[in-house]
């Protein structure tokens, strides 16, 4: 029977390594997972308005949702009842003695899976945003910065801002370990056997070789990234994912939208090119448009910002 001592969350930015070490965890008999389930999403999400978009309108929803519970069982038996259906749906496959869910959006509800299952355990797996975000470039196609932004706009600008929050207000939580990237790959060995110790596995070496582990696999998880990730190997630099120079460009804005101090508290020094001024208001642009959902154009903040300066966008939707 699983509990919530016997829950294990995987959670990071998407192309961090994710899918890789749930394969490694999960190459152990004791422990059953699933490619990437979203399961906690839609249930937690309903006491966070803000995430939830609905033709029926979510903030009314919760308002009237609300005034039920008060006037009947309660919103602590809704949240007992609710937490005892999804640990009822973990314990489908009953032969295991751990569950791994990795879902790395799950960084959205960080605050709420620690209220709903307190005893469980959160990895917090971090890597450097620019190389996150160079990955994400060199890895899917987009056809426009619309739906570039759509897919990953508030992973890359929000995304670190909350994983770096949550950790900064749980400095002593036994329960959520945060592990770096570079660690994963450099030194595997070490780091999975210290996990181990921690949930209560008994660790192998023969985990690293998870290449008949197909519990992992499935719908989604990032099969391209499990692929290019080969642990005990060296760490990528810039250079290595052959980028153009528009996308150095793009990426040196990024690094100045988050700022050296952000990234320096996120455990990895980035990289800030003070010359990037297009880029850097392209992004800001970016944060409030696609992030903020503010009514804000492109050509009114380049205005705003540089004045009469010309601003030239070239065909691969890239500030140079």
């Amino acid at each position: 029977m699983i509990n919530q001592n016997n829950l294990v969350f995987i959670v990071s930015l998407p192309r961090s390594g994710s899918t890789l070490l749930q394969a490694i965890l999960s190459n152990n008999s004791r422990v059953g997972t699933t490619s990437e389930p979203w399961l906690l999403l839609p249930f937690l999400s309903i006491f966070r308005p803000d995430l939830i978009s609905s033709t029926y309108n979510q903030s009314l929803a919760n308002l009237a949702i609300d005034d039920f519970l008060r006037k009947t069982s309660g919103i602590e038996d809704y949240q007992s009842e609710l937490r005892g259906f999804i640990l009822r749906l973990y314990n489908k496959p009953r032969h295991y003695d751990f569950i791994i869910d990795k879902t790395p959006r799950y960084y959205e509800i960080l605050y709420e899976i620690t209220t709903f299952f307190p005893d469980s355990k959160i990895i917090v797996l971090k890597r450097d945003p620019i190389h996150v975000f160079a990955s994400i470039l060199k890895t899917w196609k987009f056809s426009s910065i619309e739906h570039f932004a759509s897919s990953h706009g508030r992973d890359l600008l929000e995304g670190p801002k909350i994983i770096q929050s949550f950790l900064d207000n749980n400095p002593a939580n036994p329960n959520i370990r945060e592990i770096q990237y570079h660690d994963l790959i450099t030194n595997p060995d070490a780091l999975i056997k210290d996990l181990c110790n921690w949930i209560g596995l008994t660790y192998s070496k023969e985990m690293l070789d998870y290449s008949r582990n197909t519990q992992y696999t499935g719908l989604f998880g990032d099969q391209t990234g499990i692929n290019e990730s080969k642990i005990n190997e060296s760490i990528k630099n810039l250079q290595d994912y052959n980028l153009s120079k528009s996308e150095m460009s793009l990426i040196g804005g990024y690094g100045q939208f988050l700022g050296k101090d952000f990234l320096r508290s996120y455990g990895t020094p980035g990289i800030h090119d003070e010359k990037q001024q297009f880029s850097f208001k392209y992004y800001t642009f970016f944060y409030y448009r696609f992030v903020k959902r503010k009514e804000i154009t492109l050509k009114a903040l380049v205005k705003k910002e540089l004045g009469k300066r010309r601003l030239i966008i070239n065909k691969n939707f890239y500030f140079r």
